[in-house]
């Protein structure tokens, strides 16, 4: 098995199975000490459910490498950036998630709220700019419309980004 087929083994194992078990089901597959050494992981936020579970997995992740940095980012259109009501939904939503982080013991947790194209600021901007190297990402948070016509989050981030990245569903 070659390591991209082992990364892409990695991503579906992930997604059939406990959170809890990844590393270990791995290990048991490849017949290789795998570990996970990602100390700066940008998960982005969208309110979804889907976004909710990449963020477990993240967590996880984050506590079993001690000094991870888990970054929460929530990249917002320019119409809600200029509706205070819904700024305020969005900065209580990611502000609990950061809280939950921090009370499952992930000591270093940041999180804002940025402008632009989601596919490009979680694809390239943010991770260039806080030396991410692992995106944990869901698989979509849009409506059927709105993928067909701009496409998938997740799926330009899995095509483009230089960063590992491991897509939630």
């Amino acid at each position: 098995m070659s390591l991209n087929n082992e990364a892409i083994y990695f991503v579906r194992v992930q997604l059939l199975i406990d959170n809890h078990k990844i590393i270990k089901l791995i290990m048991e597959v490849t017949g290789k000490h795998i570990m996970l050494e990602h100390h700066n992981i940008l998960v982005p936020l969208d309110g979804s459910e889907n976004s909710h579970r990449a963020l477990h997995a993240a967590q996880l992740l984050a506590k079993e490498t001690p000094g991870s940095r888990l970054h929460l980012v929530y990249v917002a259109t320019e119409y809600q950036l200029k509706n205070q009501d819904e700024i305020n939904r969005i900065t209580e939503i990611i502000g609990q998630r950061a809280k939950e982080t921090m009370e499952m013991g992930v000591e270093h947790v940041r999180f804002e709220i940025l402008e632009g194209d989601a596919r490009e600021v979680i694809a390239f901007t943010y991770p260039e700019e806080h030396d991410c190297d692992l995106i944990v990402i869901a698989a979509t948070g849009r409506g059927k419309l709105n993928r067909m016509l701009m496409g998938s989050v997740a799926n330009y981030v899995l095509h483009y980004a230089k960063q590992d990245t491991i897509l939630i569903r």
